[in-house]
C-alpha cells in the first residue's frame, strides 16, 4: 500500500510538472507575442514622428520625452534612415538626434560602468555625433575593455574629421596589437583627412 501511495504521489508530481511546463511555455510565447506587437506599435509611432520631424523644422513632442530604451529605438531608426537619405534630409536627421537629446544621452553614457552601454553609446555617436563627440570618444580609446576601444575607434572613423583622424593616429603606439590594427583600418576609412595627422606624427618621430 505504501508503495502504491508513493507511485501515485510521483505520478501526480510528474503530471503537475508537465502542466507547469506547458503553462510556462504558453505564457512565454504569449508574452513574446505581446512584446513584439507592442514594440511594432512603438516603432510605427516613432517612425511617424521621425517622418514629421524630417519634413518640418520642429521636433515632434513625441521625440522629446523618451525613455532610455525608446531613445535607443529612435537612434536605430535614425541610423537606418541615414543610410537611405542624403543632403539636407540627412543633415536634418543628425540635427533631430541632437534636438531630441540622443547625442547628450550617449555622451553621458560613455562614462557608464557597464561596458555594453559604453560600447553602444560610442557606436551610436559614430553615426549621430559630430565634432563635439571626438574628445569624449578619445577618452574611450583608453578604456580597459578591448571591445569598447575598438568601437570607439570605429566611431571616430565614422565622424571622419581631421581632429578624429589626429586622435586615431595618436594611438598607433598602443601596446595592444589588436587595437593598433583596428586603428590602422579606421584611419584607412577616414581617407585623405588622415594624411596630415600621420605626417605630423612621422615628423615628430624624426626629431
Amino acid at each position: 500500500m505504501q508503495n502504491l501511495g508513493f507511485i501515485q504521489l510521483a505520478v501526480l508530481i510528474l503530471v503537475g510538472l508537465n502542466l507547469l511546463m506547458v503553462a510556462l511555455t504558453i505564457g512565454v510565447k504569449a508574452w513574446r507575442s505581446i512584446k513584439e506587437r507592442w514594440t511594432r506599435a512603438k516603432t510605427k509611432k516613432s517612425e511617424s514622428a521621425l517622418d514629421e520631424g524630417v519634413i518640418s523644422s520642429e521636433v515632434p513632442p513625441e521625440l522629446r520625452r523618451l525613455r532610455s530604451w525608446e531613445q535607443d529605438l529612435l537612434a536605430s531608426l535614425i541610423i537606418e534612415y541615414m543610410a537611405l537619405l542624403r543632403g539636407a534630409e540627412r543633415e536634418r536627421l543628425v540635427q533631430l538626434a541632437v534636438e531630441a537629446g540622443l547625442v547628450k544621452t550617449y555622451l553621458d553614457q560613455l562614462g557608464s560602468r557597464r561596458r555594453w552601454r559604453r560600447a553602444r553609446a560610442a557606436e551610436n555617436l559614430g553615426y549621430l555625433g559630430g565634432p563635439e563627440a571626438v574628445g569624449p570618444l578619445e577618452q574611450l580609446l583608453a578604456d580597459p575593455d578591448e571591445t569598447v576601444r575598438a568601437v570607439a575607434a570605429r566611431a571616430l572613423a565614422r565622424i571622419g574629421t581631421v581632429d578624429a583622424a589626429r586622435v586615431l593616429a595618436g594611438t598607433l603606439d598602443d601596446p595592444s596589437g589588436l587595437t593598433r590594427l583596428r586603428v590602422v583600418e579606421n584611419l584607412a576609412r577616414v581617407g585623405s583627412l588622415a594624411v596630415e595627422p600621420l605626417v605630423e606624427i612621422l615628423a615628430a618621430r624624426k626629431r
